[in-house]
């Protein structure tokens, strides 16, 4: 556990806090000794073993571990020719095999999509019965507990498969490097290595296995608008002190809402643009980070396409220098200033509430603080920029539009009978006047024109407006 580093050995625990460490065991012959790195030398003592690992790279001090155990191993090695190895008990090792395949699938797909190699040698992971997390992304050596890694392929289900093994073994293979290779200078920024981990998933998951994500990730950011819209809720980014503070922040906030603002920025900025700033983050930044460097890097990657020419600012930030259609409102000028708006995502609680109402040609847009509870807050004060992706009736072409005030109005080129947000992972959505009816008739004839994830998200949005 992040927490729990000082415990063995007496230690500064912060993740700023970086050292080398050098590690040896003392075990029975008839036992495996496992850590961070390769072991470099075995002292045969009498009665007893001493293997000696080799010096870790520049780490945390949480990330530190090992262990002594009667685990048996099976190991493969990757098309980059790192070596991966499973860990167990014995009577379980025939349910380790589909996790260490999916292990060597995903930690090939981390070094092309990063295009970073593995720092370390190695890739061990064991499952330990009774384990007190789930999981934990120790630099080198993953341990997991043994119902989140093991798989038995006559009694395991469809989503066990893709829950268990994929999403977990996914998750802590990109916390290796959102984590490990690039720490966060402060506990304030914890949710940067779980929320990008968990993002990852979707990512990594849908591209090296068979298996359909989408409606795991709708379920995760329809969850994350709820917790969030409690009023006990907290922002992404909040100072910390102490381990009980330190644990706080494992909540659903950090893990499933920051997934989801990562995801409606890649959506956003397109996914090659988010790709090319998240390898110059990684590249830049290794061992010390913090999350403006993360939206510094975005906003030094310029977004391309058609015949649209764009050009890097003086203050960082991308200007499309030229109007790119005929909806001239919506792009005049635009700025594609990421720190400004990811900071209203990461530094304020909650999520928006966004009204549309359409007259005539013009699309009139309201944000406001979106909470439930007897005791709600004001609205007052709080302000999204919200990256919005929109297509109409008579349009089928995604146009965006960052929306940075209260209220704006957006300009058609025709009257339209309906607009459509998307409203999955920036918040909820509300049509007013006609505007349910609509959408309502348009599923009624053909539901098809509509995508399954957009449905999805107008009955999410319907049910809690």
């Amino acid at each position: 556990m992040e927490e729990a580093g000082q415990s063995t050995p007496p230690c500064f625990e912060e993740p700023a806090f970086q050292a080398r460490f050098s590690i040896k065991v003392r075990r029975e012959p008839k036992h495996l000794a496992l850590s961070n790195t390769p072991v470099k030398s075995v002292n045969i003592m009498p009665r007893l073993v001493k293997d000696h690992f080799d010096t870790t790279v520049k780490m945390t001090t949480y990330l530190v571990a090992f262990i002594v155990s009667d685990f048996k191993s099976i190991s493969k090695i990757t098309g980059h020719g790192a070596k991966i190895s499973m860990s167990t008990v014995p009577d379980k090792m025939s349910q380790a095999d589909y996790a260490l395949d999916a292990a060597v699938k995903l930690l090939d797909f981390d070094e092309d999509y990063f295009s970073i190699p593995d720092p370390l040698p190695k890739q061990d992971k064991s499952a330990i019965p009774d384990y007190r997390s789930g999981a934990m992304e120790n630099w080198g050596w993953p341990t997991y507990q043994e119902s989140v890694l093991l798989y038995n392929p006559e009694k395991s289900s469809a989503s066990s498969k893709l829950w268990i093994s994929s999403m977990v073994i996914a998750h802590e293979l990109v916390r290796q490097g959102f984590g490990s290779l690039v720490t966060t200078e402060r506990w304030n920024d914890l949710w940067l290595n779980v929320g990008f981990a968990k993002f990852m998933e979707f990512v990594s998951v849908s591209i090296t296995h068979e298996l359909r994500v989408e409606d795991y990730v709708l379920r995760r950011c329809f969850y994350a608008v709820a917790v969030d819209a409690l009023n006990s809720s907290q922002p992404l980014s909040t100072p910390v002190e102490g381990p009980a503070q330190i644990l706080e922040m494992f909540d659903k906030v950090s893990y499933e809402k920051g997934s989801c603002i990562l995801n409606m920025l890649r959506d956003y900025l397109t996914a090659d643009v988010f790709k090319a700033g998240l390898v110059q983050y990684l590249q830049k930044y290794s061992y010390n980070t913090k999350n403006e460097d993360l939206w510094n890097s975005m906003m030094n990657i310029c977004p391309t396409g058609g015949t649209n020419k764009n050009e890097p600012q003086g203050d960082g930030c991308c200007r499309r220098s030229q109007q790119s259609s005929s909806y001239a409102h919506w792009t005049k000028g635009e700025t594609l200033g990421v720190r400004a708006t990811m900071g209203t995502w990461t530094l304020q609680k909650g999520f928006p509430l966004l009204t549309v109402t359409v007259r005539g040609k013009n699309v009139h847009l309201q944000q406001e603080y979106y909470v439930t509870g007897v005791d709600s807050p004001s609205s007052t004060g709080y302000l999204w920029h919200i990256p919005l992706t929109s297509t109409t009736s008579k349009s089928d072409t995604v146009q965006r539009f960052l929306m940075t005030t209260k209220a704006d109005v957006i300009i058609l080129p025709q009257e339209v009978e309906w607009v459509k947000f998307r409203g999955d992972m920036n918040g909820m959505v509300r049509y007013e006047d006609d505007g349910w009816d609509h959408l309502i008739n348009l599923l009624k004839e053909n539901y098809t024109v509509i995508s399954s994830k957009d449905r999805a998200s107008l009955v999410n949005s319907v049910s809690r407006s």
